[in-house]
């Protein structure tokens, strides 16, 4: 099954891919490779509370975006595999998974997590956190025979307003430099069903401000696939879990406009 997973979202990701065109992307800012980050990043990186003065954050926004430029240029003209998605959702594990990374769920700290195993024969590409802090804080990029991976950092995380504006700037460049772009997004089914489906309007939210507006958006779908990550096994009557139970999530039309809807249940039929 592990295998067919596997095969499938790599037939698909190789079939469905958006071209996007130079013109409407804003221009990219251009960096030395050899980029160290600021103290006060790594300050801020270590205390998300961290209080900073108006100095102290325009030098952690440059800091981040200047090194955040650097890495982005190993993604110039490359077919771009894009995996985003909220933190705790399990981003940099899938791409492993993807990558033919050999995995194993075993408990730690009396919590079950996902890892790569030891002896795995492929090697971890993305470093996995097994909490509810990203491990990933300007978007990384890591080359295979098949794709050339791009790990978002979370979005809507706790990093603060510098580095998230940051990241912004850095995923977009990062995508104004690719050849062709596929978009994989990666959702919590917890965070599917809080707050009356919080979760779905905070991926609509995400994948708005990725492509610009609902409208580009819509034209953008057949380019993104959509994922689902730590669905139960049985649902509360103790039957079997299946996709269109995860599906009946995103008929929520609440606060939501025509093309909105549109768009949720094109990516609800894209799911896995």
């Amino acid at each position: 099954r592990t295998t067919y997973i596997r095969r499938s979202i790599h037939v698909y990701i190789h079939v469905h891919k958006h071209t996007h065109t130079h013109a409407h992307m804003p221009k990219c800012i251009l960096q030395d490779e050899d980029i160290e980050l600021a103290e006060i990043v790594l300050r801020k990186l270590d205390d998300a509370g961290l209080v900073l003065s108006e100095d102290e954050s325009l030098e952690v926004l440059l800091s981040c975006i200047q090194y955040g430029q650097a890495k982005a240029r190993r993604g110039e003209g490359k077919d771009l595999l894009m995996v985003i998605g909220n933190t705790g959702a399990g981003k940099s594990t899938l791409i492993n998974f993807i990558h033919g990374c050999d995995m194993e769920r075993v408990k730690v700290d009396h919590k079950k997590v996902v890892r790569v195993r030891h002896d795995s024969a492929v090697e971890e590409m993305m470093k996995i956190g097994h909490d509810n802090r990203s491990m990933t804080f300007v978007p990384d990029l890591n080359d295979d025979e098949t794709f050339t991976y791009l790990d978002c950092p979370g979005f809507l995380d706790n990093r603060g307003p510098e580095i998230n504006i940051a990241n912004a700037v850095n995923i977009r460049s990062v995508v104004c430099k690719a050849s062709t772009v596929r978009v994989l997004v990666l959702i919590n089914y917890n965070s599917l069903e809080a707050d009356r489906g919080r979760g779905v309007r905070e991926t609509l939210k995400i994948l708005i401000g990725l492509f610009g507006t609902i409208v580009a958006l819509k034209k953008a779908c057949s380019s993104i696939l959509l994922g689902v990550s730590q669905v139960p096994k049985f649902d509360t009557d103790g039957e079997e879990m299946t996709l269109d139970d995860v599906r009946v999530l995103f008929k929520d039309k609440t606060a939501l406009d025509e093309d909105s809807v549109l768009v949720l249940q094109t990516l609800s039929q894209r799911m896995f």
